[in-house]
């Protein structure tokens, strides 16, 4: 069983937090490999100022065309929350 802590945390004006499941980072290509957390990372810092429904919509449309043809095999689930 996974161990859960509560926290809380502000999000300062212009912050923003995104959430997701491991079928972005570990959605697939034809050769086998990974998302990964780097394209994650390099996607959001190159969404910089986007607003949340855009980065989030960025973020699935970035995993997919990175997976290609290759088959879907898990959810790929975004949440992104974010204060002006």
């Amino acid at each position: 069983h996974a161990a859960y802590t509560d926290e809380q945390i502000t999000l300062g004006p212009g912050e923003s937090l995104l959430v997701f499941s491991d079928g972005i980072t570990e959605a697939m290509n034809e050769a086998d490999e990974c998302y990964g957390e780097d394209r994650l990372l390099a996607c959001c810092a190159e969404s910089i100022g986007f607003p949340t429904e855009a980065l989030a919509a960025r973020v699935i449309a970035e995993a997919s065309l990175f997976a290609g043809t290759a088959p879907q095999s898990d959810d790929m689930t975004v949440l992104a929350i974010g204060r002006d």
